[in-house]
């Protein structure tokens, strides 16, 4: 299958990807269709995200691998 096939021949899954707040996504990073990206979560450049990711989790890699935990920030008021 190539970029000039018409749409409807190919086999292509179309989803959501949510993104919630205070999450970062790094370069060339691909991630597939129906993923949630928790909040604070941060995924590493290059990785390719294939489920969902917990709040406030660092991933890397092929397939993204959990590699640490970023603390929640306290808001001070």
């Amino acid at each position: 299958m190539t970029a000039a096939a018409p749409i409807h021949l190919r086999r292509t899954k179309i989803g959501k990807i949510v993104l919630e707040p205070h999450a970062f996504v790094g370069a060339n990073a691909v991630i597939l269709p129906d993923i949630h990206i928790g909040e604070g979560a941060v995924v590493g450049a290059g990785a390719v995200v294939t489920k969902d990711i917990p709040p406030w989790t660092i991933v890397v890699g092929v397939p993204a691998q959990v590699m640490g935990r970023r603390e929640k920030p306290k808001l001070h008021l």
